[in-house]
């Protein structure tokens, strides 16, 4: 037997208490918004101001890196980035796993080749000048990405001045 039915034969009393509640529910205020919910707008419209500075979503970015023992070493290329391991031995043995081999993104998010392919591929990041297969292979190399716009600071490598 269907709910409706069972109202019927329960009589009109209970059918005009349940279009009541409906009113009541219809009519009430809206709730309010969770402090996390306002947290979350705000973010989404406009950077937050800290200070003389203003933290802004960054452009998406990807940048060759080596994790080795829980540490990221980043650089222009994933040879840079191997070179900037201080330790010798761990460079060495590093060197031999291809494995540790990935990207960081411009959250600092450590990704492997295929994430990061992923990556790339939505957000446009390939270089347009990179071989056809570059563009839907299963994972990707540093030197097929295409070089950051807009010089930032953040992840774009930028040439040392050598002093003298």
């Amino acid at each position: 037997m269907s709910w409706r039915k069972r109202l019927v034969e329960m009589g009109a009393d209970v059918v005009d208490e349940l279009a009541d509640l409906a009113v009541k529910r219809a009519t009430r205020p809206p709730t309010r918004k969770s402090a996390g919910q306002a947290y979350r707008e705000v973010m989404a419209t406009k950077p937050v101001e800290m200070g003389a500075f203003a933290v802004k979503k960054a452009d998406p970015a990807l940048q060759a890196a080596v994790r080795v023992g829980g540490k990221v070493y980043r650089g222009a290329t994933h040879l840079d980035a191997l070179d900037a391991i201080p330790d010798a031995a761990l460079r060495r043995s590093a060197a031999l796993d291809a494995n540790n081999r990935g990207f960081v993104n411009e959250r600092g998010r450590f990704m492997d080749r295929y994430k990061a392919a992923d990556y790339a591929r939505n957000f446009g990041l390939i270089a347009p000048d990179a071989p056809s297969w570059a563009h839907t292979a299963p994972e990707i190399t540093s030197e097929y990405l295409a070089p950051r716009r807009k010089a930032r600071g953040g992840l774009a490598v930028k040439p040392r001045k050598r002093r003298r």
